[in-house]
């Protein structure tokens, strides 16, 4: 039996929870190797991942100031040099120029590699639903960029016609 069903029937990982005030908050509760429970310090980072949008975010929650502060970013794809794809590039650029004022941020990697974030501050207790809640209400409406950042990175291959047939233009 694998320690997570053990602790269905665990008794003392019961109790633990039942002595626990509720809400019991993300990231304050830790499971050991063994099953055992026990608190977990709240200064330390809660790290996790989430898909919107098609992508998948990594992010990290923290206490600042009697809140908790979410950062969340997700790998868009590559920014091509001008020498390799200039007009992909300027595209590119423009669509995130307009990311200015929405709440959302982009940097670029060591190798060109291109992501998109941001943060979020909210108020305690920060259960996860909460938190899920928070993030998706920041994301939902900036949702129409990434949505066109996967139209420039990702555009629909051409039309062929069938071999000894003609394309008509409409």
């Amino acid at each position: 039996m694998t320690a997570a069903s053990d602790q269905m029937t665990n008794p003392a990982a019961f109790a633990f929870l039942v002595e626990q005030t509720s809400p019991i908050e993300a990231g304050s509760v830790m499971v050991a190797h063994d099953g055992t429970m026990s608190r977990r310090d709240k200064a330390e980072p809660i790290r996790f991942g989430f898909q919107f949008a098609g992508r998948t975010f990594e992010a990290e929650a923290r206490p600042d100031e009697g809140k908790l502060l979410v950062k969340f970013t997700a790998s868009i794809g590559v920014l091509p040099y001008s020498v390799e794809n200039h007009p992909l590039r300027a595209k590119l650029l423009r669509v995130l120029s307009g990311l200015r004022g929405t709440g959302l941020i982009w940097e670029l990697g060591a190798h060109q590699e291109l992501r998109v974030g941001g943060r979020t501050l909210m108020d305690t207790p920060a259960t996860a639903t909460r938190i899920v809640g928070t993030v998706v209400t920041t994301l939902l409406p900036v949702r129409a960029y990434f949505d066109l950042l996967d139209e420039i990175l990702n555009p629909p291959p051409p039309v062929e016609a069938a071999p000894g047939t003609a394309l008509v233009a409409g």
